[in-house]
């Protein structure tokens, strides 16, 4: 049964032609090409997902969905003409020519208002990392595309990543006394989103400790990358800030590092609220 496959296994398979997939499920049948979609849903590395995969997510989406080939082909058709659009976007974000209304955005202002390059492309690329953009689509259609953007937004991340090392084995840090706060926060924000390399994140997190005690460096931001890295390595967090709602209006935080009743002198001495106000921000349906 498929079920009982792996995602490599699936993956090693020939795959049909694009044109060719609504044809794959009329012959296997539609339980077996959801069953194969779970199980390569299951499959997706979060952090770096892979292209080949995605693109037969995508495919196979479209396919189950679809009432004939045509209408299957028209479908994908308007998903990578979706794609395509989005891709020139992306690269508009970062290297302009940039529209009226975005003009408006914090890290463009601070980009029109420093003279350090270096610090121009940060708040360029912080600019794109923190843009959100609607998609034109619905149902199926939607569903793969959202397969193949995973794979575009994690190549986003990765390469911000390559750049900001490339930066930072020159100058250090974006330091507060030398670029501001602005451009100390930017950076912070491709580091925390580079899940894909957890050892430069924890090598980053030894490099910015000593910099929270002489002002370079937010606490509060480094309360925020040494937790996200504790979550993901599945270890206690020492900050509180990463939780979920388990109830309505009521937000917890994951497991906290002992002892648990210190939490908010470690949270003050980051620049944080106590806990309970923390946990009052959020809204749980």
């Amino acid at each position: 049964m498929l079920l009982g496959l792996t995602a490599a296994a699936l993956l090693a398979g020939a795959a049909p032609p694009a044109e060719d997939m609504f044809a794959y499920r009329r012959s296997r049948g539609d339980a077996a090409v959801a069953a194969e979609i779970e199980t390569l849903e299951r499959g997706i590395d979060r952090h770096a997902p892979d292209a080949v995969q995605a693109s037969r997510l995508a495919r196979l989406a479209l396919a189950l969905e679809a009432r004939s080939n045509v209408a299957y082909r028209t479908s994908m058709r308007r998903v990578e003409r979706e794609r395509r659009r989005l891709a020139a976007l992306q690269r508009r974000l970062i290297e302009g020519p940039y529209e009226t209304e975005w003009l408006n955005s914090r890290w463009l202002n601070s980009a029109a208002s420093t003279r350090d390059e270096r610090a121009r492309q940060l708040f360029r690329r912080t600019f794109a990392d923190q843009f959100h953009e609607e998609i034109s689509l619905e149902g199926a259609e939607a569903r793969a595309l959202r397969y193949l953007l995973a794979v575009d937004e994690a190549r986003s991340i990765r390469e911000n990543a390559e750049w900001l090392k490339s930066v930072l084995a020159e100058i250090g840090w974006f330091d507060i006394r030398i670029y501001g706060e602005e451009a100390s926060q930017a950076a912070w924000l491709l580091i925390q989103h580079a899940d894909h390399d957890p050892a430069w994140q924890r090598s980053m997190l030894a490099v910015l400790e000593p910099k929270v005690s002489n002002g370079d460096f937010q606490g509060r931001y480094f309360a925020y990358l040494s937790d996200r890295i504790a979550m993901n390595s599945s270890s206690p967090q020492r900050f509180g800030t990463q939780g979920r709602c388990v109830g309505p209006g009521d937000w917890q935080p994951f497991t906290v590092a002992e002892p648990s009743a210190a939490l908010d002198a470690r949270r003050q001495a980051v620049g944080l609220e106590p806990i309970g106000e923390y946990r009052a921000r959020f809204r749980c349906p």
